[in-house]
């Protein structure tokens, strides 16, 4: 059973367990405005601990299947660190948990997708730890001639930045697969039309 957080909305796991962190908090942060945009509400978490054949992760499985999926080949995080020893990062020798949102995805919201979104956002340092022992590359399609020295030395300094412009270029592959579906359209619509700036001041 995890161990629910208040206030999770605001505050990393390295913010609230007080260990050093690079960019952590503010991925953190996008994952909760994600959150926000899609559930309408502020974001709630749970910590669990142990590895993923635990017995605990079975009422959550297809959070768990999901994470495989993020990067074929890459281990897993939560059962390759053992915070036996302090990191870079100052973890102090605290293990991480494995964190997700409590909220439940619909049937037709693409829960894999954000599920794995999610799954990295909420744990990037834990992620980070295992990419910055490989090198991954990623077919980003159009992205891939967007990487400036800017990005290059960010994915220098916080490797699993790759991992995330990954599933960012699956989420808009999706969106741009998809848009002619009314539903997204009419949402995308009403997104914009909250967004423009009213006539009436």
């Amino acid at each position: 059973m995890g161990r629910k957080i208040g206030d999770s909305s605001y505050h990393s796991w390295e913010g609230r367990a007080g260990v050093g962190w690079r960019y952590e908090g503010d991925w953190y942060g996008i994952a909760s405005v994600i959150h926000v945009m899609l559930f309408g509400r502020y974001m709630e978490v749970v910590e669990e601990e142990g590895p993923s054949d635990e017995s605990q992760v079975h009422a959550h499985q297809e959070w768990h299947e999901d994470e495989s999926s993020i990067v074929p080949g890459l281990p897993n995080p939560f059962d390759e660190l053992d915070g036996s020893e302090e990191n870079e990062d100052g973890n102090n020798g605290l293990k991480r948990p494995r964190i997700r949102i409590t909220s439940a995805m619909k049937r037709y919201w693409q829960g894999q997708l954000w599920r794995r979104l999610f799954a990295v956002l909420l744990n990037s340092g834990a992620y980070n730890e295992i990419v910055s022992r490989v090198d991954v590359t990623f077919d980003l399609g159009a992205d891939k001639g967007s990487t400036t020295e800017g990005m290059k030395q960010l994915e220098s300094e916080f490797p699993v930045v790759k991992v995330i412009r990954k599933l960012r270029h699956e989420v808009e592959k999706w969106v741009a697969d998809n848009s002619y579906r009314g539903g997204l359209r009419g949402a995308l619509k009403r997104a914009e039309s909250r967004l423009k700036p009213s006539n009436d001041q």
